[in-house]
């Protein structure tokens, strides 16, 4: 049973998540081949980046950032106090924005993976985040069902 599907921007590769592994696959005309599969349990979050030379990946209160084409881990993510909802990269794929059900509002360096910005909002949870391009705004979704605007 797949908990989460992420399509590659040209549309060649799909990630899969599965309650035990994430894998890594080929869309071919007629046929869906796997090309690596990664020891990550449960995930339920995951989006490649605008250039898809990356994919981010979700779990629990973590994020990791791997490479599309090696799978090498690049950079791991750790801040949250609560389970990322959502997990954005900023156009030019240097910088990538989580929110939580914490409340926190982050943006990261996907190569370090240092947190350059931070903001939390105590009381509130997000459970859907998205961004424009430019990544100078963010629009959240928090518990009481507003949509908050932020300053990035």
């Amino acid at each position: 049973e797949a908990l989460s599907v992420a399509l590659h921007p040209s549309g060649l590769y799909v990630l899969i998540a599965f309650t035990s592994r994430i894998r890594l696959c080929s869309i071919l005309m007629d046929d869906i081949r796997p090309i690596r599969d990664l020891t990550i349990k449960g995930c339920k979050k995951m989006t490649f980046s605008n250039g898809g030379q990356y994919f981010a990946v979700a779990n629990n209160t973590t994020v990791q950032v791997y490479g599309t084409y090696s799978c090498e881990l690049i950079s791991t993510m750790r801040g949250h106090n609560g389970k990322v909802r959502s997990v954005v990269f900023k156009d030019g794929d240097k910088n990538l924005m989580t929110c939580g059900l914490d409340g926190g509002v982050f943006i990261w360096n996907v190569v370090t993976g240092a947190k350059e910005k931070e903001d939390l909002s105590f009381g509130n949870s997000f459970t859907a985040g998205c961004a424009d391009g430019a990544m100078s705004r963010g629009y959240l979704i928090s518990s009481d069902n507003k949509i908050k605007e932020y300053d990035l």
